[in-house]
């Protein structure tokens, strides 16, 4: 046996530094480039909104060069731009290998403060540590995060044990503005009577929200409490039903939610079914925990407390992904120990060998290779944790006294069952009444891809998404009655074989994409149309708005508006009027304005009018302009100058916006995960409402 151990141990390490530290000292990977890319476009003076913003952030990644995969938006909390800042100042490479050697460094004081904690040797630490090599091979480079985060946490519980409340709330409140996980042991502290633990936890962490409240701007900050914070825990980030995110909200979404794309036949249809089950799941993975930390408290064994706290924090995670298992890998050490210690030879090797294999994927081989469809089956790493956690929960029964078991039982489902229906009442989606039905376009098409930029083409309606393979945008089509032809969406490519997408309806509106193979260069702007020599196009940099003529083998480009005292903020070619652009500007006074602006005269065509705008779309007289709320996206439109008409909300973020014969077409990621969006058409009550 202790051959075998050896060899596992052997193994595990060579494979962890083979395929997962000497590669990532120096291969920039998906999160490490998007870190890298917020924090230079910060650096660059870059509204940090555009960082949780897709297609905004897809833009950025491109212009910098340093990647050609499809990256939506960025993960981090708005506590890591500055940190994101500081690790974009060194070169490239340069960074990758000091944040690589960080995480190394890390990784080693975790095993050797987790062997005080749970009191092994640091030789046995390394031993089970290393049951976590596959997540750590596989997927060094995001668990570099988690890494430095579970050393906070287990650097907490030692510092608590040796009565240093103040640094162990201090570590926790360092953890928390960067995830939020860490205010489940702080409230585990409170409910202990630990009262310092969660002072000092409240004032390091308001320390740190506010510095970064001060250097990332109330913008960002604001932007994601209200429109990226609350879809994250929920579960709805990318999309909410990949297996990918072995949690409990996605395993409940597949039996419960419809979805047309996504999730065409689940087991029962029930959005009540999915909210009951999830808000008994969390309160049977808080309540049991509760009573054992506090147990650990009442007997000063901190590695009994960090045990309850890890559960928690990584079954409570509504995307959970592989990497985030590390967090979990302190508390099987200490579980294992306590196991050793009371003669559990076999309860120990269970729990070792169980948490070796769920570090590892199976669900990925399941439905690549074996075409398995069944949730049952491909959570298998969800129902692994919930075996470990049930194991854990009869293993911990021996602190409660037998005479008392029937009194603590009844009392735990009471428990659980109230919070539960507080969670329950509490998780349920504000519901939005429509003034006439939204309905979605796509249905079983491209499955978990992003659709934007819906136009015509020939009685196609016609939107924009990515190939994962070919890592390019790419048209496709979908019927809807027409009667009149347009050219909308082509393929091409530039002189140098560079391909991009564009837009066009009549053949004046609207590029969504640009970019060449030399200077990597976007045009992210309004209108633009590149089928032959002459044709306009537009973007925005800095807050200004620079005109683009396409010649056949040159782009130019003038600052024609440069002499304008405000900031552009958007910008749209109004349909039917070639020498007209509507702006959102932000004026001297720091509003925002919608105006009119006529490029042959060089004039303002109408005076600036106030309203706050996320996105504006110009027809020949009307604007039809999006405004971000706190829950929700409206749509408006102005019609001839007069006050604008709410039409609609939409419960997620609205990306584009288009009017084909009376209907309104719009991407959103209602009812489907953050910066996924999809087509939805709108059909007003009255038709005459919008106009072509």
């Amino acid at each position: 046996m202790r051959l075998v151990a050896r060899i596992f141990v052997f193994v595990s390490a060579l494979l962890i530094i083979l395929y997962g530290i000497l590669p990532g000292l120096f291969r920039s990977e998906s999160n490490f480039v998007a870190a890298y890319v917020v924090g230079r476009n910060f650096l660059a003076g870059i509204d940090p909104t555009l960082f949780y913003r897709f297609p905004d952030f897809q833009k950025l990644i491109d212009a910098s060069g340093l990647s050609n995969r499809v990256l939506f938006f960025s993960p981090s909390t708005p506590a890591f731009i500055p940190l994101d800042s500081l690790l974009s100042i060194p070169p490239l490479v340069v960074s990758r290998f000091i944040l690589a050697a960080i995480s190394v460094t890390a990784l080693v004081l975790l095993v050797h403060v987790t062997a005080k904690v749970a009191r092994v040797s640091v030789r046995r630490s390394y031993s089970i540590f290393l049951a976590s090599s596959f997540a750590l091979a596989a997927n060094f480079s995001q668990s570099q995060p988690f890494i430095i985060l579970a050393l906070l946490l287990v650097l907490g519980f030692y510092a608590s044990s040796y009565h240093a409340d103040g640094v162990a709330g201090a570590a926790l409140g360092i953890i928390f503005p960067f995830k939020v996980f860490a205010a489940i042991p702080a409230i585990l502290f409170l409910v202990s009577k630990k009262w310092k633990v969660f002072l000092y936890f409240v004032v390091t962490s308001l320390v740190l929200v506010g510095v970064t409240y001060l250097i990332v701007g109330e913008s960002a900050v604001t932007y994601y409490l209200q429109r990226v914070f609350p879809f994250y825990l929920n579960g709805k980030v990318l999309n909410p039903f990949s297996v990918s995110y072995q949690t409990a909200w996605s395993f409940f979404r597949a039996l419960f939610v419809y979805d047309a794309t996504l999730n065409v036949h689940p087991l029962f249809d029930s959005v009540n079914a999915y909210t009951l089950a999830i808000s008994i799941f969390k309160a049977s993975v808080i309540v049991p925990p509760c009573y054992f930390f506090y147990k650990g408290i009442e007997k000063n064994d901190l590695r009994e407390s960090l045990i309850a706290a890890s559960f928690p924090v990584v079954f409570l995670s509504p995307t959970g992904t592989t990497s985030q298992i590390i967090l979990l890998a302190p508390a099987i050490i200490s579980l294992t120990e306590i196991a050793f210690e009371t003669g559990r030879m076999k309860t120990a090797r269970f729990i070792l060998v169980l948490y070796a294999i769920l570090c590892i994927p199976i669900y990925a081989a399941l439905k690549t290779y074996m075409g398995v469809a069944s949730p049952f089956l491909l959570y298998e790493r969800f129902f692994l944790l919930l075996i470990l956690y049930i194991t854990y929960f009869f293993f911990q029964l021996h602190l409660v006294p037998k005479h008392l078991w029937v009194t603590r039982a009844v009392t735990t489902v009471v428990v659980i069952a109230a919070v539960s229906a507080t969670l329950y009442f509490g998780d349920r989606p504000p519901v939005h009444h429509f003034p006439s039905p939204v309905t979605p376009v796509l249905s079983g098409t491209r499955l978990n891809a992003p659709a934007f930029s819906p136009g015509l083409n020939e009685g196609n309606l016609t939107y924009i998404t990515f190939d994962s393979v070919s890592v390019n945008f790419v048209p496709y089509n979908v019927r809807v009655p027409n009667d009149k032809p347009y050219d909308c969406y082509a393929y091409v490519s530039d002189q140098t074989g560079e391909s991009y997408a564009i837009g066009m309806i009549d053949g004046k509106e609207n590029i969504c994409y640009f970019r060449t193979e030399s200077a990597r260069a976007f045009f992210a702007g309004s209108s633009a149309s590149v089928s032959r020599d002459g044709d306009w196009g537009s973007f925005l940099s800095n807050g200004k708005l620079y005109i683009v003529r396409l010649g056949s083998r040159q782009i130019f480009a003038s600052d024609t508006l440069d002499f304008m005292p405000f900031k552009i903020v958007q910008a749209a070619f109004n349909f039917g009027r070639d020498n007209e652009i509507t702006l959102v500007i932000d004026s001297l006074n720091g509003s925002q304005a919608v105006a009119k602006y006529n490029l042959a005269e060089e004039a303002l065509a109408t005076s600036p009018a106030p309203f706050h705008v996320s996105l504006v779309r110009g027809n020949s007289d009307d604007l039809y302009l999006t405004r971000e709320e706190r829950d929700s996206t409206s749509i408006w439109l102005v019609k001839n100058g007069t006050p604008p008409e709410r039409l609609l909300a939409i419960h997620g973020n609205i990306s584009d916006i288009t009017v084909i014969r009376n209907h309104l077409y719009f991407s959103s990621d209602f009812g489907r995960g953050l910066n996924l969006p999809t087509i939805y058409e709108y059909l007003p009550q009255n038709p005459a409402a919008l106009r072509e």
